[in-house]
């Protein structure tokens, strides 16, 4: 993909998800298991091992460190802080073209594209394994 620019947003959009890379996808699984357990409606997608997505209501999506909050604009999510600097619905038009059929989340960041299929149910025990 070529690189895009960017444009920062002040005050920064209000998040719809929230997102967890490497290392960190364990603390954001544990708290996100601990808020769903407490009744929080929240939904999760993932790539094992990759990455992990957890969308709900602005004020039930879980914290933890390291990582980035996601707001959506036009079927794309991208940072709360900054958006691409292209038309949005141009850019997910040309990124889900290379998508198979279906109701697909597609995440812009800085330094990767991330694509999934929309999640329509609560998390699963696999997606909020236990970390220990």
């Amino acid at each position: 993909m070529t690189t895009l620019e960017w444009e920062l947003l002040e005050p920064p959009l209000s998040p719809v998800a929230v997102l967890a890379r490497g290392e960190h996808m364990d603390a954001l699984a544990k708290r996100t298991r601990s808020l769903v357990d407490a009744g929080a409606e929240l939904l999760v997608a993932d790539r094992p091992g990759s990455w992990l997505l957890v969308l709900g209501a602005s004020d039930q999506l879980p914290w933890a460190p390291e990582v980035t909050y996601l707001a959506e604009a036009d079927g794309l999510l991208h940072p709360t802080t900054r958006r691409p600097a292209v038309p949005r619905d141009l850019l997910h038009a040309s990124l889900s073209r290379s998508l198979p059929e279906g109701h697909h989340l597609v995440v812009v960041l800085e330094d990767a594209v991330l694509a999934t299929r929309r999640p329509r149910r609560p998390p699963g025990p696999a997606q909020l394994r236990d970390p220990r």
